[in-house]
Formats: C-alpha cells, sequence, structure tokens
C-alpha cells in the first residue's frame, strides 16, 4: 500500500462516523409537520402504488399504445393492477385504432394482455360500440375477447353475445355464442332485419356477415331459417345486398295472403335486394315455392332442381322461372259448385304476368297435364291426362287454376275410355272443351285423331266438349264406327246398354266407315250427324253397302239412319238360291231425295 493511501482511508473513516452522529442527532431532534398525510394502502401485497398512471409506447412512426388509470398497483411477479382504465390504441394503414374503458385491469408486462372488468366499453374509429362485464386485450394479436355477455352497436346495427371476440387487425367480430344482430333499416316505420344463430362472424371492412347453425333471419315480412346464412350489405348505405341460406333453406310469410309467397325450400336459397326490398330470389337443390290460396283452398306449388323468382315493389312474384324435374300443382280451382285439381310436369317452366293481373305460363319438353275434378270423378274416372312438347297456359290472378291452355308437339289427350292425338290442342278447363287441329309451326302436320267407345274420328278440326262428350269435326271427316248392337232388336244379354246401336243391314263384326265434311254428336240424344256442301260427298259404307247424300243422320240409340240431299244407296244381301244351293249375292240400288232405314 502507497503511503499516501493510508492517512486518506483515515481521514475518509472520521468524516463518515462524524457525519453519521450528525445526522443522527438531527432525526432525535426533528418535529413531525402537521400537515403531513398518510398513504392509502389499497392493497398490502402491492410493492408500489401510484396514482393518475400513464403509460406510452411508441413504435418508429409515431405512439401506438396509451394506458391511462386513475390508480396503478404493482406487485412483486410483475403483474400491474389499474384502476379507472382506458387503453388507447393508436390507428395505422392497416387497421382502425380503438380504446377500451373499465374499473378495473390487470397487465402482465411479458405477454403485453390486459385483462378489463366492471363496465367495459370498446369503441372503435370505426363507429363499433361494445358494453360487457370482462374483455380480455392481447396486444400480440389485436384480439379482444368478451366471455361473458356484451353487446355491439353501430349506427346501422345492433348486436349481441354470450361469448366474443373482436379482431381489430381484421377488423371482424366474432359473436361466439347466442349470436343475435339487428340491421336497421334508417326509417323509423321500417322494421329491422333480425338474425339470431348460435354463432355469426361480422366482416366490418366488406360488409359481409356470416351467420352458423340454427339461422334464423326476421325480415318483417319473411321469416328465414338455414344452417348457414350469409349477408352482404351495400358499402354506401349498409343497406341489405343480398342474403344467402345454405342447407336446408326456408323462407316463410309472415302473412298470409292470396297469391303471395307462403312459402319456400330448397337446399340453398340467396334473395338479392334493391332498396331494402327482395327483388329476385334463387332457389337451388329440390327447390320448392308455394303460393297462398284465394281462401277455398291450397295455393299453387311448384317444386324443381332450381327455380328464380322476380318481385315486384309488393313483393308478388312478376316472373317464375324452374328447370329440371318441374312438377306444378295449380292448387285448387274453382268451377262454380266443383274444384279441380292440376298437376303439371315439364322439363322447364317460366311464368309472366301479364297487364291484367293474370299470368302467362310456358312448360317445356315432356309435358304431363292432369287434372280431376268431382265430375270426372263421378264418371268413375281416375282424371284427365294431356302430354305434349310444350304448354302455353294462362293462369288465374292468384296463381291458382289453369284458365285456358294450348298444347303443342305430339299432343296427346286421355280420359277414361277417349283417347285423342293431334299436332295442337287448345283446352278450356272450366267448359271442358278441348280443340284438336294440325299445328302451322310443325313441317309435317298430321290431322287429329281420337278413339273412344264408338270408334274413331279424323278431321282437320275436332272439338270436344268433356262433360258430354259432345264432339264436332270439321274438315275431311273420317270416321269408323264399331263396339256396337245392330237395331234395335239387339240382345241385351250379350251386350252393354250403353253401347251404341247401328243399322241392323250393317254386321255388328266388322268397322263402319263414314266421310264427310263435318260431323256433329249429341250425347243426350245418341245422335250423329254427317253433312257437307256437295251432293253424295257423305258416305257411309261397310263392304258392298253403301249410303250417300249431303246429310246422313243416325241414331245411336235405336239403329236408325237417315240420308238427306240426293240419297243414294247400295245395300248387298246375302242369300242361298233355292233352285241351285249356291250361296248367292244380290246387290240394290237405290236413290232419292232420302232415304229412311
Amino acid at each position: 500500500m502507497s503511503q499516501w493511501h493510508y492517512p486518506v482511508r483515515v481521514a475518509l473513516a472520521s468524516f463518515v462516523v462524524t457525519f453519521g452522529l450528525v445526522v443522527l442527532y438531527a432525526i432525535q431532534k426533528r418535529s413531525v409537520p402537521l400537515d403531513t398525510v398518510a398513504v392509502d394502502r389499497v392493497d398490502s401485497e402491492a410493492v408500489i402504488q401510484s396514482r393518475g398512471t400513464r403509460i406510452f409506447r411508441t413504435n418508429e412512426n409515431d405512439e401506438d399504445l396509451r394506458v391511462v388509470a386513475d390508480r396503478q398497483l404493482t406487485y412483486p411477479d410483475g403483474t400491474i393492477r389499474l384502476h379507472g382504465v382506458t387503453v388507447t390504441v393508436a390507428a395505422n394503414e392497416e387497421r382502425e385504432g380503438f380504446a377500451l374503458h373499465g374499473l378495473e385491469a390487470s397487465a402482465d408486462q411479458e405477454s403485453s394482455n390486459v385483462h378489463i372488468e366492471g363496465n367495459v366499453r370498446l369503441v372503435t374509429d370505426g363507429g363499433l360500440e361494445a358494453t360487457a362485464e370482462v374483455a380480455d386485450y392481447s396486444d400480440n394479436n389485436g384480439i379482444v375477447r368478451m366471455p361473458g355477455a356484451a353487446s355491439f352497436k353501430r349506427s346501422w346495427m345492433n348486436a349481441s353475445a354470450q361469448s366474443s371476440r373482436f379482431d381489430r387487425r381484421r377488423d371482424r367480430l366474432h359473436l361466439l355464442t347466442a349470436a343475435r344482430v339487428e340491421i336497421l333499416s334508417g326509417e323509423s316505420e321500417v322494421a329491422p332485419v333480425v338474425i339470431v344463430a348460435d354463432s355469426a362472424r361480422l366482416n366490418q371492412t366488406d360488409g359481409i356477415m356470416v351467420f352458423s347453425n340454427n339461422v334464423v333471419v326476421d325480415t318483417g315480412i319473411h321469416l328465414m331459417d338455414s344452417n348457414q346464412a350469409t349477408i352482404t350489405l351495400l358499402s354506401e348505405t349498409n343497406a341489405l345486398d343480398s342474403l344467402r341460406l345454405n342447407g336446408d333453406a326456408r323462407v316463410r310469410a309472415t302473412v298470409d295472403e292470396s297469391g303471395q309467397f307462403r312459402s319456400m325450400s330448397a337446399a340453398n336459397i340467396r334473395v338479392f335486394y334493391d332498396s331494402g326490398r327482395s327483388e329476385r330470389i334463387v332457389l337451388q337443390g329440390m327447390a320448392n315455392v308455394e303460393l297462398s290460396g284465394d281462401g277455398s283452398g291450397t295455393g299453387t306449388s311448384i317444386s324443381a332442381e332450381s327455380i328464380e323468382v322476380l318481385t315486384n315493389d309488393s313483393g308478388a312474384a312478376k316472373r317464375i322461372d324452374a328447370r329440371a324435374e318441374v312438377v306444378a300443382n295449380l292448387g285448387v280451382a274453382n268451377r262454380g259448385q266443383r274444384k279441380a285439381e292440376q298437376e303439371i310436369l315439364a322439363d322447364s317452366l317460366r311464368i309472366v304476368s301479364t297487364d291484367d293481373d293474370y299470368f302467362m305460363a310456358n312448360f317445356v319438353g315432356s309435358v304431363v297435364y292432369r287434372e280431376s275434378d268431382e265430375l270426372i270423378a263421378a264418371e268413375g274416372n281416375d282424371g284427365r291426362t294431356i302430354s305434349a312438347g310444350r304448354l302455353e297456359a294462362l293462369l288465374g290472378s292468384d296463381f291458382a287454376g289453369l284458365n285456358s291452355a294450348r298444347f303443342l308437339f305430339n299432343v296427346e289427350f286421355l280420359n277414361q275410355a277417349l283417347q285423342a292425338l293431334a299436332d295442337e290442342a287448345i283446352y278450356e278447363p272450366v267448359s271442358g272443351i278441348l280443340s284438336l287441329s294440325t299445328n302451322g309451326e310443325q313441317t309435317e302436320k298430321n290431322p287429329p285423331r281420337m278413339v273412344d267407345g264408338r270408334g274413331s274420328l279424323q278431321a282437320e278440326l275436332l272439338t270436344i266438349e268433356l262433360n258430354g262428350p259432345s264432339m264436332v269435326a270439321v274438315g275431311s271427316v273420317e270416321s269408323v264406327l264399331g263396339g256396337a248392337r245392330r237395331g234395335p232388336a239387339a240382345d241385351a244379354e250379350s251386350s252393354d246398354e250403353n253401347d251404341p246401336r247401328r243399322p241392323g243391314l250393317l254386321s255388328p263384326d266388322g268397322g263402319i266407315f263414314v266421310s264427310s265434311d263435318r260431323f256433329e254428336f249429341d250425347p243426350d240424344t245418341s245422335v250423329a250427324v254427317y253433312t257437307a256442301e256437295a251432293p253424295n260427298t257423305v258416305r257411309l259404307w261397310q263392304d258392298n253397302t253403301e249410303f250417300r247424300g249431303m246429310r246422313i243422320v243416325l241414331d245411336e240409340s235405336s239403329g236408325n239412319l237417315n240420308v238427306e240431299g240426293a240419297a243414294r244407296t247400295r245395300t248387298s244381301l246375302v242369300q242361298t238360291n233355292d233352285q241351285t244351293g249356291v250361296v248367292e249375292e244380290t246387290v240394290s240400288i237405290g236413290q232419292g231425295g232420302s232415304v229412311i232405314y
């Protein structure tokens, strides 16, 4: 040790001792000031307690986190508890800013997590406000979690959930359990759209809301439910732009009004909106649309693989398109005291509203029309069936009932024992009148033809009143009569009493042929009338027996035959010659103004 170190050490030691004695004496003599206030210890376990706490964190460019509290407590393990706290996170190019308020908070310095309790309130720069009792914020991932009940509010929306999460970096609000959202219209008289589901994800930036499991949507006009729903909002107004229902989707009307939609169902349904009203509805996968009836019966229903509906300002349909495996049940149509059920099958369907509140329907491809009413059932008939390549129909104002129909291309009509074929058929269901004709759209034209218990009939135009049935045929009429008894003396035991009777000189085994310009049949009198403009044009014949004239009247209840207008007859009588024993045919020819048999 150097010689100069020792004196210095002695002097320093003397100074410390002397200074300590002076301080001790001063402490003993000093009195306590009268205005001194004792510190109120909130928690004895806290190692540091302070008031008016302000914590700032900055990044390269600016401050990005601020914590302000009325009081701060710091504990030995590094945990910080704050009272009367506000956490403010600044916005940047990637995300909006927000502030969290609460009565009490705890923070973990290591993980940058903040737990807030008591009257928690979240306010974002984008206008989202939330209230809860508990919230957790992690600055590492920018997520605010609210494990308990919470409510949310924007200028156009109210929402709530039993647990939720807000992702500030993606601007997404997750309603994790018991989600409920109200979309406000901005007009006090318009009810909000209310959606409830097990969970929901609200993407604020893109204006998309996704609801999952047990979804129910109440628009005030419709109640909708499905496994999942996706709602798209217009960015300018936050009004509904589209709504997609996925999985067992259904739409039901809240008001049952004649001709309006009662319900819709499909695997998936998408609704497009315009100015807050549904403008277009698209159903995909086992689609079905049902309309309300007029109060006296079931309304119309349409099913197909896919259906698209366009609506007017009142929400009623102005056009319906259905594709693939189309089945249209036209409800119950009133026919005086009768009610009719009508079903149509086709490959595709389009229904368009007309100016007079009726609807034009076009069924295309493998069309099958089935009809039954009380009168048809009373006749012992299962129903009437018409098949064709296309059907153009006029529906009633409430969709219930086919008022008139035009069938085109390979038309076939079946009604009990009556069968008819034609290129074109006009059917009036109310009157039961069926008109069969050729069709100008077809290159190869086939004259209409019908077959019933009386025989067959072919002409350029066939008109059948099915409730009779009375018949009128016009133009190149050709008829084959058969299945009849001979005259009034026929054996009633061997024939049905309803079978038509034929003249006794004609064989019951062979067909009877008739040609004319016009044919009429009255079912009440069982009288058939064949007429023509020129003499000898009407012709009735069987083998060598023939009747000609301008008018032939055949009474099928008695077998009587009248020929009028330059009548000509040729009859054949087969008998055995008494002298030779040979069977001979004798032909007899007659003529006159008329012939009565």
